[in-house]
């Protein structure tokens, strides 16, 4: 070890200081007041709610703390990193305690069910180790769940109870139990930089803060519902655009029929707007149509007449519909399209898809009738796939015998709508 004074320890690390704002300074550095404030800033935008246990807080708020640290020494921010990743049980466990309120439902090997009172996560692990429990009840209505206590069994009962949400978060939350593991039964030697600790900061912040039933506004795994605003959809010929329908009812348009236009309800940003296609989830975030595809003079009027206004909606665990007939996969469908469809357009066989996106649900189908191709079996929440398959079968099995008159959506399609259908055999 080498000893050094008072004022060397008080030194910023010159290695802290290439860390900036703007990315990493190679041929500059901050100053150590400006390093100091900036890495606290970083900190400060994560918070955990007031819900959360106390023990998960202290332990979050003493990894800030010393997140903070690391603009006097380097090695302190892989250590933050590998501290926090030990965060996610500590968290699971004691949201597993609160979340029972004093009482635990074990089911042995014989189906026979086993009050056990808890007030600490101690007295959990100690009722599996004495009487040899396999299994959890998950309340009332509820299938029972293999459960050991340990990381991997409380992930899947914070899963099997809706604590966590979002298909592609549960294939990073797989990610992080084993990154969690490699960090508690290391191998070697490893120096991360403070944009890796901040960034695993961020993921337990949210993580935490999901399992205590707090999306994240904005949040890379747990996003809370965003708002929808009403555009309108412009094109004529090659020419695309997404205009506010307040700026379109002020602006001059030509007198001309050559441009087409339609209302929807959408995401400001949603890259995919241009492939907009009322009949098919074809954008990353929900889009509704409100009008159909008129000329200028009837959508002003429209517009005027109705005054539709935004809403909110949820973008993670959306259910979409994927049809297979013969060799084309058709795209993904919203429940409300698909019980609009004549009879003519419901054979093939169905699939019914919890995803994120509807890309997410169309590659999952395709996945689906490989593995069945290769003679095995796809599992219903996808190791492979951030998606899930809650039912397949017929459209009566899917959708069921429900007879009532339904009206087709405006059939609206951007310059750029991708083709419905596509053979299995495509890449």
């Amino acid at each position: 070890m080498i000893i050094k004074t008072l004022s060397e320890l008080q030194s910023p690390d010159e290695r802290t200081l290439r860390f900036t704002p703007y990315g990493l300074g190679l041929d500059r550095a901050l100053t150590p007041e400006a390093a100091v404030a900036y890495h606290q800033a970083v900190m400060a935008a994560h918070t955990l709610a007031p819900e959360v246990a106390d023990g998960t807080r202290r332990s979050f708020e003493m990894l800030r703390d010393l997140y903070v640290r690391g603009v006097f020494d380097y090695a302190v921010f892989t250590t933050v990193h590998d501290r926090a990743l030990l965060l996610m049980e500590q968290s699971l466990r004691d949201r597993f305690v609160a979340f029972h309120n004093g009482s635990v439902t074990f089911v042995d090997r014989d189906n026979g069910r086993h009050l056990v009172a808890v007030d600490r996560y101690e007295q959990v692990v100690d009722a599996i180790r004495r009487h040899q429990f396999q299994r959890l009840s998950t309340g009332a209505g509820r299938r029972s769940i293999r459960f050991n206590g340990l990381l991997r069994d409380l992930h899947g009962w914070a899963r099997e109870v809706g604590l966590l949400r979002g298909q592609r978060s549960r294939c990073i939350e797989r990610a992080l139990c084993s990154l969690r593991n490699s960090a508690a039964h290391p191998n070697g030697f490893h120096l991360l930089t403070p944009v890796e600790a901040a960034l695993t900061i961020s993921d337990m912040a949210e993580f935490v803060n999901r399992l205590w039933g707090h999306p994240t506004p904005g949040g890379r795994l747990y996003p809370a519902p965003v708002e929808r605003v009403v555009a309108v959809l412009s094109w004529s010929g090659e020419r695309f655009a997404v205009i506010p329908a307040e700026v379109f009812l002020h602006q001059e348009w030509p007198d001309s029929s050559e441009w087409r236009h339609a209302v929807i309800r959408c995401v400001p940003g949603d890259p995919d707007l241009p492939f907009f296609d009322s009949r098919y989830e074809s954008t990353r975030f929900p889009a509704q149509v409100l009008h159909g595809a008129q000329d200028t003079s009837d959508t002003l009027e429209w517009l005027r007449a109705h005054a539709p206004s935004g809403d909110t909606c949820d973008i993670v665990d959306r259910t979409f519909f994927v049809r297979v007939a013969a060799t084309d996969v058709y795209r993904p469908i919203s429940k409300e399209t698909a019980r609009s469809l004549p009879r003519a357009e419901r054979d093939g066989r169905w699939y019914s898809i919890l995803a994120d996106t509807p890309c997410d649900a169309l590659h999952h189908v395709r996945h689906l009738l490989g593995a069945a191709a290769r003679g095995s079996r796809g599992r219903r929440p996808c190791e492979d796939c951030p998606a899930t398959t809650l039912r397949q079968g017929s459209y009566a099995q899917i959708m069921g015998t429900d007879r009532a008159a339904r009206l087709s959506p405006p059939v609206v399609r951007a310059p750029l709508a991708l083709p419905r259908r596509t053979s299995q055999g495509a890449v």
